[in-house]
């Protein structure tokens, strides 16, 4: 990559470190999304409409898009959610990106947890995330998304058992949440693969319900790593630095 680019930019804080070890020329120009990501109505407007109680705890699903994805994620989270809805009433909501995926999911409903107090939420990802008290989604851009929207989360993932193996091999990280590795540390749980099952889900989300104080502090850390991907403006930087390297 030294050999053939010029200069790099970048969207994620510890990536400009990585690179410039390496010799590269790189700039940090923050990340997009926090444009994007923001809630545009009030809670109270948010349960009105979709007939949900601002009395309840709320927790969001997010299983991740894609077919695989679905299908490895929700079932455990299915089963999570009826386990902690026998010991206390709670609603949940499972934010959908499009209508594509649920006809992948209402049979997995049917099957794991017909009476569910579930709401499927159509194309208002942001607003369902931004008004649950937490949220369990699956690793990637939507735990960035999710804690922008400075929602407690717990980062879950779960593939292939000889995608995992081979991967141990390859990835060599201290953390494989977005949100901790730009923290620097663990902010948020990180459920993955043998310990994404039932029992650890169900003490984590627990955890976080009975304890109003651990809710408060990781807020403050989610608001900690927010500022740390910039103030905005990310596409517009991009887009003035590349103008003016076409220039010269």
């Amino acid at each position: 990559m030294k050999e053939i680019i010029n200069h790099m930019l970048v969207i994620l804080p510890f990536e400009k470190d990585f690179y410039a070890r390496y010799g590269m020329d790189v700039e940090y120009i923050g990340h997009p999304l926090v444009d994007r990501v923001k809630s545009s109505c009030h809670r109270e407007d948010f349960f009105r409409h979709y007939d949900l109680s601002c009395q309840l705890p709320t927790i969001s699903l997010l299983p991740g898009s894609r077919t695989k994805e679905i299908k490895y994620n929700l079932p455990v989270m299915l089963q999570t959610a009826r386990r902690l809805n026998w010991e206390r009433p709670m609603q949940f909501l499972l934010p959908l990106a499009s209508q594509l995926s649920r006809g992948l999911i209402q049979p997995m409903l049917a099957e794991i947890a017909p009476e569910l107090p579930l709401k499927i939420i159509a194309r208002d990802t942001y607003n369902a995330i931004s008004h649950s008290h937490l949220a369990v989604v699956s690793s990637g851009t939507a735990t960035l998304e999710t804690a922008i929207l400075g929602t407690p989360l717990i980062s879950v993932f779960r593939i292939s058992n000889l995608t995992w193996i081979v991967g141990q091999y390859l990835v060599h990280v201290p953390f494989y949440s977005l949100v901790n590795l730009i923290a620097g540390k663990e902010v948020v749980p990180e459920l993955y693969q043998k310990e994404f099952n039932v029992d650890r889900l169900h003490a984590e989300i627990k955890k976080y319900l009975d304890d109003a104080a651990l809710r408060k502090h990781v807020r403050m850390e989610l608001d900690l790593v927010k500022q740390r991907l910039g103030e905005g403006g990310a596409i517009e930087r991009a887009a003035e630095r590349v103008c003016r390297w076409l220039e010269l």
